[in-house]
């Protein structure tokens, strides 16, 4: 987990490392910067923090914290990572390298560890900066900056005030107007120099200086007007320059659609935003005093901005109608009804129906809706243009004609009084968007749809959200993959007992409502249509009672869906039943595609117990209340067995062999499924191991063993010993080095397919904070391998709503998807498959329009859900080798018969 600050509400000014002059002017040391942050955080000789793992107060000098970025840097800076080549597979696509990685697999680690873990380097990064290094958005990641960015920041420090103010030379260099001659400029500082000397030849360097000062906020770029000005000219901002940028940049209408802050105070000013507000905000009121009259008079020489008569208040020219507060478009005439063949008046539209309408098309065009129904899909895409369809655009619509039959919008039509008089046909689709028509929002009265002006459509006002699509997995070069034989889904669904304000107090009350969790759950499930489905956190309760038991109204929905399922609450080593309310885990699978062979509940405690060897360690290891549910299943279409299984392992943090201890009872359970069916059975695991990457539980897991020296094998209890699972009579093959392990070594779906993990599938705001990946899809057996797995939304999406649960995420997890193919000679996968063109990867089609082309044809009756196992990316995952895939043990899968001294069976 990321480590946390001694004093929160720090914020620390960034240090930079000097320039040094052309001239051989030494650098000398970090500029220092003032003694004390605005929290009161010491920065001067020392950074205390809080220690990770031990909780206690720790204290680094500003040499530490040199040392270790430059240890960083070093890393960085070598592109072939020939000090440590396993960072060559944490590459992300976009450069990014786990922290986590980083400490795991070079020298770093030696010197982070005595002061944390994860937290370190973000805390170095932003404590001390760095001209190199870049930190990600949330502290997780680093990469080395783009030569454009490291090029812009040098300049904008040679400008900035701790350097511009003492550098004769660069005033010497400015002409009347304070432009300087970049050619000159660059070649006088011996980095500029460094890096521009990166680049052969004048024309990319041009091109480089021209992209690092286009993108910068800080500095005023003058394009070369002839072969003599070189690179161009450049000088520094003003502070009404920078106060104009930064108005302008907030007041955006793009900008201020998403920000909803300030179209909350722009509809209660009739479009308009008090200049005070916008001093308030953070960035603002850094960069000058609340002068509202002086910062007035500077926003009126903006020809995009508009400052009101009394200098209170501005807006943007280009602000939509719902937000400048225009007065709303009269009523468009109506046609008169005919009956009998003679025309009537028409009842006046009612005013609740009109609320009604609008609430219901706003429902339809929300974020859920876009992402699963299908229906409306096909119809955004045959109404709207192409670039609206990206994601981040505006503009997407529907005819209304869809609107109006869409099965949510329909039947709160049917409460017009003129539809629904005694007698009356049913309507025609011509006559229902006219009644659409009639209780449709006007210009301005709704904030997130209006109808186009010529009634035809209606259009959301709002970024088109993002769809995830499926990658598919590196095959054979210039052949499509296979068709998968199945999906499998993993979700932690946060039980509704747990998502309380209290954990949760930044989420809106209705995110936090489990009727509305169910339903995006209930709708994501009915898009995916996995073949098998396994939920962590799904609450029941054994004494009958139907309030707040989820597993029996879930399981009832998702039964009519066409799942069957297995089910196991948490239990204790010594009393197995809770009374009342708790939360287990469930294995669901489609009915369609699997049959049930075996269920099994492994109570983690028990097994556990059952395994050690003295009372002391019993006591010790018998305390948890984890729970595993494992079926193992027979694939209809080929006849393969499947073990699949799920699991929940504690999130006792400061005790990590408690994790690997429940995760070895529950790996030992499915090894002893796989002997007892035979060597070919393969095994699904879809898991919440509440532990990141790279940690000891996971390493466990994917190569069967673990060093004895580990740090998270350590037990740091006198007289408390490991529990053994092998009995002496079972006839299990052992490692020959000492420590912990389990038979059956697995693979990472999503390392297979993307060559690394997620970035993370949870992400909680305060109190905790942390973000990272704990769920994982791990498989098994020869014979078995993923062909695709979904993609990650981005940290942009999940971030919308500030933190998840969220009106598009029902938990603070996002689930997991993965596609599977038997290999050998399994034939006629079953259920809805990939257009070939999709499993080619073909659909290369942006944003919306990408997932509905990879979808075959499908029925079109009303309410059909289509899964997604079928929507492709058209960016294609970074080259990378694949691990060799690891087989069964020899110890079940040798020859096809046990080894001697194995149970029968």
């Amino acid at each position: 987990q990321r480590d946390e600050w001694a004093q929160p509400g720090h914020d620390v000014p960034r240090r930079r490392q000097p320039l040094s002059a052309r001239d051989g002017t030494p650098a000398g040391p970090r500029p220092e910067a003032s003694a004390m942050s605005e929290g009161g955080l010491p920065l001067s000789g020392t950074l205390q923090r809080i220690h990770s793992v031990n909780q206690h107060s720790v204290a680094m000098r500003d040499a530490d914290v040199a040392l270790v970025l430059q240890e960083i840097e070093t890393v960085l800076m070598d592109e072939s990572f020939s000090m440590a080549p396993a960072l060559r597979n944490c590459v992300m696509p976009d450069g990014w390298i786990p922290i986590a990685s980083l400490l795991n697999y070079s020298a770093i680690g030696r010197s982070v560890w005595p002061y944390g873990g994860v937290g370190v380097v973000a805390d170095c990064i932003l404590t001390m900066g760095s001209m190199v290094v870049e930190l990600s958005p949330d502290s997780s990641c680093v990469r080395k900056k783009p030569l454009h960015v490291q090029l812009r920041e040098q300049l904008e420090y040679i400008y900035s005030d701790a350097n511009y103010c003492k550098d004769v030379h660069l005033h010497l260099l400015e002409d009347k107007e304070g432009y300087a001659k970049l050619d000159v400029v660059l070649s006088t500082y011996t980095r500029t120099q460094a890096l521009l000397h990166l680049l052969p030849g004048p024309v990319p360097r041009a091109m480089l200086v021209r992209e690092a000062l286009e993108s910068s906020s800080e500095l005023v770029f003058r394009a070369p007007r002839g072969p003599d000005d070189g690179f161009g000219h450049a000088r520094r901002r003003t502070l009404c320059e920078k106060i104009l940028a930064l108005a302008e940049w907030h007041l955006d209408p793009a900008r201020l659609a998403a920000d909803r802050f300030l179209s909350e105070v722009c509809n209660e000013h009739d479009g308009f935003v008090p200049i005070a507000t916008l001093l308030s905000l953070p960035r603002m009121r850094k960069l000058c005093h609340p002068q509202v009259a002086a910062v007035a008079h500077v926003l009126s020489k903006s020809d995009k901005l508009h400052v009101a008569g009394d200098k209170s208040l501005v807006r943007h020219r280009r602000v939509p109608a719902w937000l400048a507060g225009q007065p709303p478009l009269p009523p468009m005439p109506r046609p008169a009804a005919v009956a009998n063949g003679k025309a009537k008046s028409e009842s006046p539209p009612l005013p609740s129906l009109r609320a009604s309408v609008t609430a219901a098309v706003e429902g339809i065009l929300s974020d859920a809706n876009i992402a699963y129904d299908k229906r409306l899909q096909r119809a955004i895409v045959e109404a709207s243009p192409p670039e609206a369809l990206r994601a981040g655009s505006t503009g997407i619509r529907v005819a209304l004609a869809a609107v109006a039959t869409h099965p949510e919008v329909r039947p709160t039509l049917q409460a017009d009084p003129d539809l629904n008089h005694p007698g009356a046909a049913p309507p025609s689709p011509t006559a229902l968007v006219r009644r659409l028509s009639r209780y449709l929002p006007r210009e301005g009265e709704s904030r997130k749809v209006r109808v186009t002006p010529d009634g035809r459509f209606l259009e959301r006002l709002a970024p088109t959200p993002e769809v995830r699509q499926l990658v598919p997995a590196k095959g054979v070069p210039g052949q499509p993959p296979e068709p998968p034989h199945f999906s499998v889904m993993t979700f932690n669904i946060l039980a509704d007992m747990l998502c309380t304000p209290e954990r949760y107090p930044m989420v809106a009350a209705a995110a936090r409502s489990w009727p509305q969790r169910r339903w995006l759950l209930e709708r994501e499930v009915a898009y995916r249509q996995p073949d098998i489905l396994c939920l962590q956190e799904l609450q029941g309760r054994l004494d009958g009672e139907a309030e707040g038991d989820h597993r029996a109204a879930l399981g009832a929905a998702l039964q009519r869906q066409g799942y069957a399922h297995s089910y196991a609450r948490k239990a204790r080593a010594r009393d197995a039943a809770f009374k009342g309310l708790q939360i287990g885990n469930a294995v669901f699978w489609r009915s369609a595609a699997f049959e049930a062979v075996e269920e099994q509940q492994v109570f983690v405690s028990q097994a556990v117990e059952a395994a050690c060897a003295d009372e002391a360690s019993r006591a010790h290891f018998g305390r948890g209340v984890q729970v595993a549910v494992l079926a193992v299943l027979r694939h209809r279409a080929t006849g393969r067995l499947v073990v699949a299984c799920t699991t929940h392992l504690s999130c006792n943090f400061l005790e990590p062999c408690m994790q690997l201890v429940q995760m070895q009872a529950v790996l030992w359970e499915v090894a002893r499924a796989v002997r007892r069916h035979g060597p070919d059975t393969s095994v699904i695991l879809g898991a919440d191991l509440n532990s990141i990457p790279g940690s000891g539980v996971y390493r466990l897991t994917v190569e069967g063993c673990l060093a004895e020296d580990h740090p998270h094998a350590e037990v740091g209890v006198q007289g408390v010993s490991l529990p053994r699972f092998a009995g002496p009579g079972e006839g299990w093959e052992a490692p020959s080095t000492p420590g912990l392990w389990q038979p059956l070594p697995m693979n990472s779906a999503y390392a297979e397919v993307n060559g690394r993990e997620p970035l993370f599938t949870n992400f909680a705001g305060p109190p905790t904070n942390f973000v990272g990946t704990l769920d994982y899809i791990f498989y098994a057996g020869a014979r078995l391998e993923p062909t695709h797995v979904l993609g990650m939304p981005s940290e942009d999406q999940v971030r919308r709503e500030g933190q998840i649960p969220s009106a598009l995420f029902p938990s603070d997890h996002v689930p997991l998807v993965a596609l599977f193919r038997f290999g050998g000679e399994a034939q006629g996968a079953i259920g809805p498959r990939p257009s070939e063109k999709a499993l080619a990867g073909e659909a290369a089609l942006p944003g919306l329009e990408a997932a509905l082309a990879s979808f075959p044809d499908a029925s079109e009756e009303e309410g059909a859900c289509i899964p997604p196992g079928l929507v492709l990316s058209p960016k294609r995952p970074r080259e990378l080798s694949r691990g060799q895939r690891r087989s069964m043990p020899s110890c079940i899968a040798a020859n096809g018969s046990a080894p001697a001294g194995a149970a029968a069976g």
